[in-house]
């Protein structure tokens, strides 16, 4: 009106002070839930064991294989430095309420034992080829000619009898003798000191 494109009223600056009102009342109580933590979003999927507490799963019976390794998010390389880092493979269970472990052999995988596995889904096929052809990544297989009988599974961690497969990632200087000595040593090319890595 007469030049001018808004026009002030008392109507319209009671509506504009109690819109600026809800959200100033609104940002304070999300920001004291925030800093409260008062009413976070979890979520949270419980998987029945698929098998009975009782029930022995023997690999070898069931001609279960696998292979394991962690990759680094971004650069996608298996983080296996020797320099940084060292990997533990282990049986680890209990009996009569006394713990135990078995260490476990493996290697690097070779073409051929990725290429034994079940053909992968259409969707990690590129990733299988990316290992293959990238030195940098790749996976572990386990050592199952001398392994024997000893890689099986049963029951659960609450229970006095269990045995579950440990992939353990540990620091480079770190020597394994949590139940007896097993001639763990730290590789010669390991840097201890955070400050020098």
């Amino acid at each position: 009106m007469r030049g001018r494109s808004t026009v002030a009223s008392w109507p319209g600056g009671l509506v504009s002070f109690a819109i600026f009102f809800i959200i100033l009342l609104y940002g304070t109580i999300k920001l004291i839930h925030l800093l409260s933590r008062h009413n976070p979003n979890l979520a949270a999927y419980t998987e029945q064991n698929v098998f009975d507490s009782s029930e022995i799963v023997s690999f070898k019976e069931k001609n279960i294989r696998f292979a394991f390794g962690i990759e680094g998010f971004l650069d996608k390389d298996l983080k296996n430095d020797p320099r940084y880092v060292k990997s533990l493979v282990r049986m680890w269970g209990r009996k009569a309420g006394k713990s135990y472990e078995i260490i476990l052999p493996y290697h690097r995988c070779t073409n051929e034992e990725l290429d034994s596995f079940a053909p992968p889904s259409r969707e990690s096929v590129g990733m299988l080829e990316s290992m293959k052809k990238d030195p940098d990544r790749g996976l572990y297989c386990m050592d199952w000619d001398k392994i024997g009988d000893d890689l099986s599974v049963w029951s659960v961690t609450e229970d006095d009898d269990y045995q579950r497969w440990e992939f353990v990632l540990l620091p480079c200087n770190y020597i394994h003798a949590e139940f007896n000595d097993i001639g763990d040593s730290v590789h010669p090319e390991c840097i201890a000191n955070l400050e020098e890595q």
